[in-house]
């Protein structure tokens, strides 16, 4: 630690910081463009200059730039001075030359850290009065707009997209003062990761496109904190809302998970909650005829239905919250209720649940997976599954933490030091290695590639795994290629300091699971510091594995097996995970069947009760990620507030109203807090989950906490269209938070809730740059995690794995693959994205040649009574004999995961059908 004085006041801060960090960590305001928290200090916009005395009796002093000076001890700062203040006002005014000065016309308006500095260095006249520069603005695809005329040339886009996303194509053409920051060629920009540019830019010149589309200011929007329910990382996110249409998801920061950046799945998918047609009303199917009921009504029919069957069956879903599946478990008893899962991803999920209860091995934070060295990925794509794990798997390889302590804890240089650091790192190296069925944009990252053509995943693993356990090669007779990549592998993996393992249950392969728990478990006994992460399917997967409950199958059998039998699914489409044949029986008018769900599924239209209900933008709960930790989502608005005819309710809610209609009991489930307790004395992994977020009753001085910015404006006109007195604002009954402007803002204690940023004299999301750990100010980000319960003792995981087989002769192994726009269940509900869907399968180009296919050819193959058919992309990458569909839509069922097919060519289909 330091001491130093900052305008005449002693302060004592870390030394490691720059003055930039230190000032703005204690509530000093500097103005600044180029430096950021993550990306450090390149010291480009010389805004940010302070006063430096060499002593007390120093009265002139230099003029330094704080992002680029260390908080040394005994320094003397002036951020005040009269020199200091005129200088930072001529180098804004220069920067000011060019910009268009269109602030009514910009999205960024009001939430613009450009306007924020102009205003804190009291910026207001312009004396430029020549021609400005005019630039040709691109066109970067769906999600953002690009007005290259706004740029200041802070360097900030090209330091994140390049040097720390790892993005090629986008980049700075020119020098001196005649710059451009885009792309070589306009087009869609091909990191995941590129819509970051939004919220990294201080300016407008990278916008939200989909926001503008129906557009509102940031003081028009209400907030509240949520969780990306789009894959199993849970990163924190702060959702806007108008009119009762989500306008804009942002980066809400958490150290441990998201830090400051969102990938583009969390950021821009969420037209799924603003399409037109969503389920609003309840109704049944009688004869095809659909009549509507109202809330009393269908809970009614339902019992009904419960009383004439003799067995009630429960289906959850691993992308809907804890509470709404303890509720359908409580309803239908543990004996009966199904996780809704398929055989292999239920037992997938169930063992990584058992892994992740053992103390005896670490899951990483994605800050603790930056801070790896040597990164073994099995069988995950997780490019399209977790791109923002992703993004943390390039920082490790850039970081090279363990090569530049020395030299941090010597003060040669500091983290802070952004060209610096870039220059040493190359010096060093990090190791990645990559085992997947097919290729991937990290390979470029990779230490050393292996040949497919020259042995399978599996064989591989297995080799590896046996090297580690016996210190020899499980297959001897494998070639010297082969034999040296498992070697270094095998080398870099003993000799790293942070050895990380990642896998993932999208393969649906057990096995490789199993392999990858082995190989942690013996590198283990030589490295206390070994980590194991997989990434699960679902926002919710791990909550899933923490239910009791049997897989899909079984619930299959059941219905097959029993007549009269009452069958609720509960925000989960069957038909994604099996074919249509074998749910004709489930969904007809005999079934007792009853759907909840928030878009128009197959299965919900398919259903004899539909029951609408609320998405996690409406409701709110509590989802577990894939390390483990318990994080709770908050309702964003009410939905029956702009439309009285709405009549979505809460999972939760119907499901309990149901069970005391059929058992003539009063409700009890009253809240959120209600089912939340009743979930942690039940359910002993639950136990933690009590304690995530304030109970709803939490005030502070009496209020309950804003949703809404202080400077929302119109709200007595909101819905002067449909009634000239202003309509009550309603009443959230689950949380601390108010559907107003009124209220009091979250102190330290609950700090990581916070709905939006926002501090006096910064209006734009820049703010949270400020609230660092070591800050005193009203928002502080230390808070105390909660993780699902750990077992006192460790359980003996069955770790039996079985190398792949091949039954017959010519034949292939369907596994699946993913695109990073399409993947998940409620995107194909989201029109906004349609241009970057694609359906095709992806075999080895080998493969190919022998079978005479061709690029785009249209192959056959014959599977459950089924003839199923895709078109074909031939692959230098893809592992030979086996073909990669994509599977999770109604046409490619998960159930084809692992089966073995012949395939068929398009003029056999005719031989092939008889």
């Amino acid at each position: 630690m330091a001491k130093l004085y900052i305008d005449n006041k002693l302060y004592i801060v870390n030394e490691s910081n720059n003055l930039l960090h230190t000032c703005l960590s204690k509530g000093i305001n500097i103005p600044y463009f180029c430096w950021h928290p993550e990306l450090g200090s390149v010291g480009v916009c010389r805004q940010c200059s302070v006063k430096k005395y060499s002593d007390i009796n120093d009265k002139i002093g230099i003029i330094v730039m704080s992002c680029m000076t260390p908080s040394q001890d005994g320094n003397i700062i002036s951020t005040k001075s009269h020199e200091i203040i005129n200088f930072r006002k001529d180098i804004i005014e220069l920067m000011m030359n060019n910009h268009p000065h269109d602030c009514p016309v910009c999205s960024e308006g009001g939430n613009c850290h450009l306007q924020d500095m102009t205003v804190m260095t009291k910026h207001y006249k312009r004396r430029y009065i020549f021609s400005k520069k005019k630039y040709k603005n691109q066109y970067l695809g769906p999600f953002i707009n690009h007005e290259m005329n706004r740029c200041i040339s802070c360097y900030r886009c090209v330091r994140f997209y390049k040097n720390y996303a790892g993005g090629k194509d986008f980049n700075v053409y020119g020098s001196a003062d005649n710059l451009y920051f885009g792309r070589f060629e306009e087009g869609i920009l091909e990191n995941e990761h590129s819509g970051n540019l939004i919220e990294i830019c201080p300016t407008g010149v990278f916008t939200d496109k989909l926001h503008e589309e129906n557009y509102n200011r940031k003081w028009d929007m209400q907030y509240s904190p949520s969780i990306c329910n789009m894959c199993s990382i849970g990163c924190n996110i702060s959702v806007g809302e108008r009119y009762g249409e989500i306008r804009k998801i942002e980066n809400r920061y958490n150290i441990e998970i998201n830090n400051y950046f969102l990938c583009d799945v969390g950021r821009f998918v969420y037209d799924f909650n603003n399409v037109k047609n969503r389920p609003n009303y309840f109704s049944y199917n009688k004869k095809e005829i659909c009549k509507f009921l109202n809330f009393t009504q269908s809970i009614d029919m339902a019992v009904s239905y419960l009383k004439k069957s003799t067995k009630i069956l429960g289906i959850g879903s691993s992308r809907s919250s804890i509470e709404n599946n303890f509720a359908l478990l409580e309803l239908v008893g543990i004996e009966n209720f199904s996780t809704g899962l398929l055989q292999e991803e239920h037992n997938i999920i169930t063992l990584i649940n058992q892994f992740i209860k053992q103390n005896n091995l670490l899951v990483p934070s994605l800050r603790e997976v930056e801070e790896s060295d040597t990164i073994l990925i099995l069988g995950e794509d997780i490019i399209n599954t977790a791109p923002r794990l992703a993004l943390s798997v390039r920082r490790a390889m850039k970081k090279k933490s363990k090569h530049l302590n020395k030299f941090y804890e010597k003060k040669i240089f500091y983290k802070w030091q952004s060209d610096t650091v870039k220059i040493f790192s190359k010096k060093f190296k990090n190791s990645l290695f990559i085992i997947n069925y097919n290729d991937s944009s990290l390979n470029g990252l990779c230490t050393l590639n292996y040949s497919k053509k020259d042995i399978s995943v599996m064989d591989l693993i297995i080799n590896i795994n046996h090297l580690i356990e016996n210190n020899e090669l499980y297959d001897k007779k494998i070639n010297d290629d082969i034999n040296k990549y498992i070697n270094f592998v095998v080398n870099s993996l003993k000799l790293s300091k942070n050895p990380l393992i990642i896998s993932g249950s999208h393969s649906r392969n057990l096995s490789i699971i199993k392999l990858a728990i082995n190989i942690s478990k013996n590198l283990k006994k030589n490295n206390k510091n070994t980590k194991l992460l997989f990434v699960t399917p679902d926002a919710n997967s791990m909550g899933m594995s923490c239910i009791p409950g049997f897989p899909l199958e079984t619930a299959i059998d059941i219905l097959k097996n029993n007549k009269n039998v009452a069958l609720i699914i509960m925000e989960n489409d069957l038909y994604r995970h099996l074919p249509k044949k074998k749910l004709k029986y489930i969904f007809n008018n005999k079934t007792n069947n009853i759907v909840l769900d928030h878009q128009f599924t197959k299965s919900f239209r398919n259903a004899n009760l539909k029951v609408p209900v609320k998405n996690f933008f409406e409701s709110s709960g509590t989802l577990i990620n894939y390390e483990g930790r318990l994080q709770r989502f908050f309702q964003v608005y009410e939905p029956s507030f702009y439309n009285k005819n709405i009549n979505r309710i809460e999972s939760w809610r119907w499901l309990h109203a149901l069970k005391c209609k059929f058992h003539r009991k009063e409700l009890y489930w009253l809240k959120l807090d209600d089912i939340i307790s009743d979930c942690s004395n039940k359910i002993l992994d639950f136990k933690n989950i009590i304690s995530v977020a304030p109970k709803s009753s939490y005030r502070i001085f009496g209020q309950k906490v804003p949703r809404s910015p202080h400077r929302f404006s119109g709200r007595t006109s909101f819905l002067s269209n449909i009634d000239i007195h202003e309509p009550k604002q309603p009443e959230d009954i689950d949380s601390m938070f108010s559907f107003s402007m009124e209220g009091t803002q979250l102190h330290n204690k609950y700090s990581d809730q916070v709905p939006f940023y926002w501090s006096p004299g910064w209006n734009s999301l820049q703010s949270g740059n400020r609230y660092q750990l070591e800050n005193n100010l009203n928002v502080s980000l230390n808070k105390k995690n909660f993780f699902i319960k750990k077992n006192d003792i460790n359980i003996k995981l069955d770790l039996k794995f079985l190398p792949d087989v091949f039954l017959k002769k010519n034949s292939f192994k369907i596994i699946p693959h993913y695109f990073l726009f399409d993947s998940k269940e409620i995107f194909q509900y989201c029109k906004k994205i349609d241009i970057c869907k694609k359906k095709y399968g992806i075999m080895n180009h080998l493969d190919a040649e022998n079978l005479k296919i061709k690029n785009n050819s249209i192959i056959y193959f014959f599977i459950f009574n089924n003839i199923f058919t895709i078109k074909i992309k031939i692959s230098h990458f893809m592992q030979n004999r086996y073909i990669s569909l994509p599977l999770g839509s109604s046409e490619y069922p998960f159930c084809l995961s692992g089966k073995e097919i012949i395939l068929f060519k398009e003029n056999e289909c005719g031989s092939f059908i008889k």
